[in-house]
């Protein structure tokens, strides 16, 4: 276990009172911190911070200043060699208490109230120690804890409520942190909440059972109210479940143990092609449960399970029961990320069993196989934060494989869009995995990534051989064949892929992509139709031209441009006024200026950000007609994102957005988020400050 606070390393003690600074120093010194640098001011520790890195710093909020704690918290978020640094406030009494909720957001880790004598500071100390054993040196679990303080002195209750549900998000199936959450729910006087939560705890952990009732006791008076006669389904934390099979009987007598289990939300389909325009269109929340018949008539177990892995849903638990599975698909439920299969008939008995084991499993992961499974279905959920999390814990067990956690990290680095790193990390677990189709199918699609399409293939059509029934991998393997231009290799891999699901969608992007290579505008317009994910082709189509114009091949660059927006349909004017935008630039690199001024006037956006970017190139490219200049532009290609989503954030989420943070790598940032009406007063104190502390960092940087 690392230690939190290194006491080998630097601490600053940054004050502007001499006494107070002086002991705080003798203090820290005393408990064997063994390098101690007293200052007077933020500025200095600045400066000290641009050399050194220190594991603490210790300081005065100075709120007066214009370089404040608030700087030297932004610094702290945006330089890499600081982000272990962990930063604590110590107030005079109750003055600048005001600025607390908002350097929690900057990762403060701790605050201190009237350490004006040793005595009171070792106090704190005392305080600080315990609370970092009990966390087990996690600093986001113990920058919670004087979060909590904070709320609950002031009745925050709200922002409570927030700060569990997040850490929950990120600490997947911590029974203390459900017991948390419940105190903030009471808090908040939402005790049927607070209840049921308490329930869920108990029912995955039973160690939990006597903070519970003493809970239920301490806000409610009442004896034993939660040693009910209920049913356990609702402790299993599930409200929306499907259940697929065409066997009506079958369908029925899941129901019926489902209804036992006190799940109450329960759908039922005969076929997979309702379940799935359910799915599609229905405004509820997803169903966290799937139980299903892999041999389901219309769309089938296996087509179903992978579209809700290509929605974004892979984070559902999938129980699957059925005696029909072959010995060749076998490989495949790892890959999509079936939980459990349990063969027919079921006994009510089992079923029951299997099915909350399975649920404890993916909601409460406690092993390392359960940790590992749960790693990649949140990943498959873009869930990336809560993944990287995760891991920590599996990275920490020295009786997990080296090699699982290589491979672990490989995968969280290729969503992460780090794909060299994800590839070395893959190739150090090349021996051990040689033959599992999951792994081959992984390191294929990251050297995808690095348009390595050939090694690619070479790992991809391996796994096909072990396991041909993975959609997703025989898209792969037709889109790297028409990236190297074998486009009659790609029809026969797209036809197989059909056979599997020929209405998935990424089935159809495939055919779409196919047919607009081949300068089949009409086939590729009525597909794009068709394509839910429509900006996800659109963007590969748009990124085809750029590689063409960077390679210097700018008129078949314009060429694929051109082609692109016939297929566009003339109300998506988001993905045609990026599409344009790029082809303007590209007339402009090729000194074609009153072709890209005339391409801009036909474009019409309400995309903010890409309508500046238009009225800055029409801007340029007028004047350069006028002047009868050439235009200049950067070394790097300009080009709009058809992936852009306008967000309506404050000018303080966009700060930190910027600071490009995972959520808990610095304490409480990007978990911890003010709810109540105060924050925005709050915040408008601080934010200029802010943005003028962050402008200065990035000229500096």
């Amino acid at each position: 276990m690392t230690p939190l606070l290194e006491k080998k390393n630097a601490v600053l003690v940054v004050h502007p009172v001499p006494a107070l600074r002086q002991m705080i120093k003798e203090v820290l010194r005393k408990n064997h911190f063994q390098s101690v640098i007293a200052l007077e001011n933020c500025q200095d520790a600045l400066a000290f911070c641009e050399i050194e890195t220190p594991s603490w710093i210790i300081m005065a909020p100075m709120m007066e200043d214009d370089v404040n704690c608030t700087s030297l918290l932004l610094t702290v978020l945006q330089k890499q060699h600081l982000r272990q640094t962990r930063t604590s406030i110590i107030f005079d009494k109750s003055k600048d208490l005001f600025c607390l909720p908002l350097e929690f957001e900057l990762g403060l880790f701790s605050w201190h109230v009237d350490c004006t004598t040793s005595l009171l500071f070792e106090r704190e100390l005392e305080t600080l120690y315990s609370r970092i054993e009990a966390a087990n040196h996690d600093p986001v679990l113990v920058s919670a804890e004087y979060i909590r303080d904070y709320l609950d002195r002031n009745m925050y209750s709200q922002s409570r409520v927030d700060l569990e549900k997040r850490l929950l998000d990120l600490y997947q199936g911590d029974s203390r942190l459900k017991v948390r959450l419940a105190e903030a729910y009471f808090l908040n006087h939402q005790p049927d909440e607070a209840k049921r939560v308490l329930k869920q705890a108990m029912f995955f952990d039973k160690k939990t059972t006597p903070v519970c009732k003493e809970l239920v006791e301490k806000f409610l008076g009442l004896e034993d109210p939660l040693d009910s006669n209920e049913p356990a389904g609702p402790n299993l934390g599930v409200e929306n479940c499907f259940i697929i099979d065409s066997d009506r009987h079958a369908l029925n007598a899941a129901k019926a143990l489902t209804d036992k289990l006190g799940i109450k939300n329960v759908k039922l389909f005969e076929d997979g092609a309702t379940a799935w325009e359910e799915l599609k269109s229905s405004k509820e929340t997803p169903p966290q449960l799937i139980i299903s018949e892999w041999r389901v008539r219309g769309v089938s177990g296996s087509a179903f399970i992978q579209r809700m892995k290509d929605m974004g849903l892979g984070d559902s638990t999938i129980f699957v029961t059925s005696s029909l599975i072959t010995q060749k698909e076998l490989p495949l439920l790892e890959e999509i990320g079936v939980d459990h299969v349990v063969d027919k008939p079921v006994d009510e008995q089992s079923f029951s069993e299997h099915l909350i084991r399975t649920v404890r499993d993916n909601v409460y992961p406690r092993d390392s196989r359960a940790i590992e499974r749960k790693v990649r279905k949140l990943l498959w959920a873009n869930k990336v934060d809560q993944a990287s999390f995760l891991l920590k814990s599996l990275m920490d067990d020295e009786e997990t494989p080296p090699q699982i956690k290589q491979l672990l990290q490989s995968e969280v680095e290729f969503y992460q869009g780090n794909y060299e790193v994800a590839k070395n990390l893959a190739y150090q677990c090349l021996e051990q995995y040689n033959d599992s189709p999951y792994f081959l199918n992984l390191l294929g699609k990251i050297l995808m990534k690095i348009a390595a399409f050939k090694e690619a293939l070479i790992c991809l059509e391996k796994a096909h051989k072990k396991c041909p029934y993975n959609i997703e991998r025989i898209s792969n393997m037709a889109v790297a064949n028409i990236q190297l231009g074998w486009l009659d290799k790609a029809l026969e891999f797209i036809e197989e892929a059909k056979q599997l699901d020929k209405d998935a969608a990424s089935v159809k992007e495939i055919e779409c992509r196919y047919a607009w290579e081949m300068g089949d505008e009409e086939r590729a317009r009525t597909l794009f139709a068709q394509i839910d994910n429509s900006k996800a082709i659109i963007s590969y189509m748009n990124n085809r031209a750029i590689s063409f114009v960077k390679a210097g091949r700018k008129e078949d660059g314009i060429s694929l441009y051109q082609r692109t927006l016939n297929i566009i349909p003339p109300e998506r004017r988001d993905l045609f006024g990026a599409v344009s935008y790029n082809l303007s630039l590209a007339y402009a690199r090729t000194g074609q200026r009153q072709k890209a001024l005339d391409q801009i006037r036909t474009i019409t956006v309400e995309d903010k950000e890409l309508r500046l970017k238009l009225q800055s190139l029409k801007s340029r490219l007028t004047k350069s007609i006028e002047k009868n200049e050439s235009l200049v532009f950067a070394n790097t290609l300009e080009s709009a994102d058809t992936h852009s989503q306008q967000k309506d954030e404050d000018a303080f989420a966009s700060l930190l957005n910027a600071l490009h943070l995972h959520s808990g790598e610095v304490c409480c940032c990007k978990i911890f988020y003010f709810q109540e009406e105060s924050a925005n007063r709050s915040r408008d104190l601080l934010v200029s400050a802010m943005s003028h502390s962050f402008l200065q960092m990035k000229k500096a940087g």
